[in-house]
C-alpha cells in the first residue's frame, strides 16, 4: 500500500530541518506500520523502547496486539522518523513532544496525532490514528433495542434542549453523536459541530475545531458556534464548567445541543455537571435525555459456541440467571484471525428525564438513589444490556464485565 504524507502543522512556526539522509530500510520500516495499522483500522500504534529490541503494538477492536520488533540499536531512527512526519524537532529527546500528519492510502485518509515522551531507555512513541470518513451508520444500525432507540430519537426530536452521549475514551460516543445529527441534519436547518479533531464528516454540516496558536481555545469556539446562530449543534467535549454553561443556554435558546462527555454512566453525568456548580434546576430543565454506552467485540459467527463459564464468573454478573441459559464464545478460526470475534458491538443506557428524577436531582440525592429512580422508570442498567445480549450471544459475558 503506497502512502502519502503531509504535514498537519497548521502554525507558523519554522520547524528543525529533517536529515538531509535517512536510511531508506527505517522510512520503508515505518511506512509499513502505517499502512498495516490503517489496513487494520488500528487506532493508535506503541513504539516502546526496551534494553534489547523495540516493541510495535497496535490497538485493533480495542485490544492491544504486539506486530512488531525491532532491533534496539533501531529504536532511535524509528523515533526520529516519527518526529519528521509529525514536524517535531529530532535534536531535543529530553522533554515531551507532539506532532501531527496526515496519511493517504488506496481509498483511506487518515489524521495521526503523535505524542513522544522520554523514558529511562529511550523515546516512547504513541501514533493516534483517526480515519477521517463519512458516516455509514444510522442510528437504526447502532445496536439498540427497539424500545430504547424510538425512546432516544424521541429526545432528539424534541424542539429544543440538551442531549447528553457519555462513556469512556474508545466507547463509541463520536459515532453515536454524528448518526444522531444524520438524523436531525436537512436543508431547513444549520448544523455545527465544534471539536478538537474532526472524525466524520456529513455533507451540510459546518464541521469547526480550536486552533490554539491562534489563542482561539475550545471555550471561545463553543461561544462562537453558539452565536452563530445553529439550529442543531455537536459539542465534541464537555469538560470544562464554562462548556456546560455555554451548552445548557443554547438549549435555552431553542437550539438542539448535543453534546459528548466523559462518564462512568448516565447519572454520574448529570452529577459532575452539578459537581461543576451546575444548579440541577437547570439540568432538568435542559436536558432531554443522557445515552452511556460501551463497545464490546462482537462474537464471530464463524466459530460460535456455546459453553458454560466459571460459576466465578456467573457470580460476578449480580443477576439471577435462569435455569439453562446459555452462554457463547468464539473458539478462533481463519475468519477472525484466531481471536475468536469480529466486529465490535454497543451496550447503551438511556436515561429520559421525568418528573421523580428531576426530584431526586434537585434534592442531591446520591447517585445511587437516582440510579434506583431511573431503573424504576424504565431504565434498562448498562450492565443489564450487557448480560442480555450475552445471553442472545452477540457477545461473551467476559467482554461485558470487562468493558464496565
Amino acid at each position: 500500500m503506497k502512502l502519502k504524507f503531509e504535514s498537519g502543522k497548521e502554525d507558523d512556526q519554522p520547524q528543525k530541518a529533517a536529515p538531509q539522509a535517512e536510511e531508506k530500510t527505517v522510512v520503508d520500516k515505518v511506512d509499513a506500520l502505517l499502512s498495516e495499522a490503517l489496513q487494520a483500522q488500528a487506532t493508535d500504534i506503541h513504539v516502546e523502547p526496551g534494553p534489547e529490541e523495540t516493541r510495535v503494538r497496535m490497538r485493533v477492536q480495542g485490544q492491544l496486539q504486539q506486530v512488531a520488533t525491532f532491533p534496539a540499536s533501531l529504536h532511535l531512527k524509528l523515533v526520529n522518523r516519527f518526529k519528521i512526519l509529525g514536524g517535531m524537532d529530532i535534536t531535543r529527546s529530553k522533554i515531551a513532544q507532539r506532532g501531527f500528519f496526515k496519511v493517504k492510502a488506496e481509498e483511506v485518509n487518515a489524521e495521526c496525532e503523535t505524542f513522544v515522551i522520554p523514558s529511562v531507555l529511550g523515546e516512547k512513541v504513541t501514533v493516534d490514528i483517526l480515519l477521517k470518513r463519512g458516516l455509514e451508520l444510522s442510528l437504526e444500525h447502532l445496536g439498540f433495542y427497539t424500545e430504547v432507540l424510538k425512546s432516544y430519537k424521541d429526545a432528539l426530536s424534541k424542539p429544543h434542549g440538551l442531549v447528553l452521549v457519555v462513556g469512556p475514551p474508545a466507547s463509541g460516543r463520536t459515532t453515536t453523536c454524528f448518526a444522531s445529527l444524520a438524523a436531525l441534519n436537512s436543508p431547513q436547518r444549520a448544523v455545527i459541530t465544534f471539536e478538537s479533531v474532526n472524525k466524520y464528516e456529513l455533507p451540510g454540516v459546518v464541521h469547526c475545531k480550536p486552533s490554539p496558536q491562534h489563542d482561539f481555545n475550545f471555550v471561545d469556539g463553543v461561544r462562537a458556534m453558539m452565536e452563530a446562530n445553529p439550529d442543531v449543534c455537536l459539542v465534541g467535549e464537555v469538560q470544562d464548567p464554562e462548556v456546560v454553561k455555554l451548552m445548557l443556554q443554547g438549549a435555552f435558546a431553542k437550539r438542539i445541543v448535543i453534546g459528548r462527555m466523559a462518564a462512568h454512566d448516565s447519572v454520574n453525568a448529570l452529577v459532575t455537571m452539578m459537581d461543576m456548580g451546575i444548579q440541577p434546576f437547570l439540568i432538568t430543565a435542559a436536558v432531554n435525555g443522557v445515552l452511556s454506552q460501551r463497545l464490546v467485540r462482537r462474537i464471530c459467527d464463524g466459530c460460535k459456541e456455546a459453553y458454560e463459564p466459571p460459576e466465578q464468573l456467573v457470580n460476578e454478573i449480580g443477576y439471577k440467571m435462569k435455569p439453562g441459559i446459555q452462554f457463547h464464545r468464539g473458539k478462533g478460526c481463519a475468519s477472525c484471525g484466531g481471536s475468536g470475534y469480529r466486529g465490535t458491538l454497543a451496550l447503551f443506557e438511556l436515561l429520559i428525564l421525568n418528573e421523580d428524577i428531576n426530584e431526586a436531582l434537585v434534592a442531591r440525592r446520591s447517585p445511587g438513589e437516582i440510579r434506583d429512580v431511573a431503573t424504576k422508570h424504565g431504565m434498562v442498567p448498562l450492565k443489564r444490556d450487557g448480560v442480555n445480549k450475552a445471553v442472545m450471544g452477540y457477545t461473551a459475558i467476559e467482554e461485558v464485565l470487562n468493558a464496565l
